[in-house]
Order: C-alpha cells, then structure tokens, then sequence
C-alpha cells in the first residue's frame, strides 16, 4: 500500500461532500461514500454513481435493519456496499476510499468484515473517513499503522 489518508473531522461538517467533489476532479478512484440528501443517509458507488438508500424512517421487521440511536439503517444495502467495496478492490483504483468508519465498523457490523479483509490486499491509497471523537479506536482496532504510513487530516490529498 502507499499511504493511508484518513479524513478526519467533527460530524456534519461537509467531509462527504468534500470527498464527492474531490473524487470528481481525481483520477482513479473506486469504493463508497455516505451522503447526506435532505436529511437522509444513501450510499454512492464512486465508479458507478449508483447510490441506494441506507437510512430507513422505520424500523423494519425480520431484522432487516441496524438500528444505531434513533436511526434505523437498512441491511441489504450495506450487504450492496461491501459488494461494491469488493468490485472496487478488484478494479485496482489508484484510490481506493471507504466513507465512513465508525461505531458499526468497530462493533464488527457495518462494512465489516469486508474492511479487515481487505485492508492486507490494498495495493495503491486508501483513503478513509473517521470521525474525529473515533480516531484512535479506528487506527488501533483495524491495526492501520502495520498496512502503511498515515496521513490524518481534515483537508484531502492536493486539496
């Protein structure tokens, strides 16, 4: 792997905005982002721009849904996320970005355990977003320092 590039910042301050914008102006890059659209959460394949809704306004039966506080997020998509992580990873994106890691992740649920697979088999930049409050639970649970040198900031690469 180059680098670890880790996006870091206090929630709702525009990181995934930032990131889609910047994603659009840089070439090769491959994995997902979460955005927030009139207070909604969707996941976008950055190579495809196919995005699906992840937040659902109720909490659904069957266990289709993870409910994090007061917010319900589907199943099925993140199972589609982790596909297109695994589509993106195969693609060999010069870089390869994963928004967001976070308590999910941590608790073994989200996009895990697509993340720890294929942290090893990363051969260009990752690129990750985490919260500022979780950086150093992120960087110690998923063992970042022995897959690379980390950059943390709350600007992007050539930003």
């Amino acid at each position: 792997m180059n680098s670890i590039h880790i996006l870091s910042g206090k929630v709702r301050t525009g990181k995934s905005a930032r990131l889609l914008n910047w994603t659009q102006k840089t070439k090769s890059c491959a994995g997902i982002l979460t955005l927030s659209i009139n207070d909604k959460k969707y996941i976008l394949n950055i190579a495809s721009g196919e995005k699906r809704v992840l937040q659902s306004d109720l909490e659904i039966e069957n266990n289709a849904v993870i409910k994090v506080g007061s917010y319900y997020f589907l199943r099925e998509t993140f199972e589609w996320a982790k596909q297109m992580l695994l589509k993106a990873h195969n693609e060999h994106p010069q870089w390869f970005i994963i928004d967001e890691i976070g308590y999910l992740e941590l608790n073994g649920s989200g996009f895990e355990p697509i993340i720890t697979r294929l942290l090893p088999e990363i051969e260009n930049n990752l690129l990750l977003v985490v919260r500022e409050k979780l950086l150093e639970r992120v960087t110690d649970h998923f063992k970042l320092k022995k897959y690379g040198k980390i950059f943390i900031s709350e600007r992007l690469p050539n930003e």
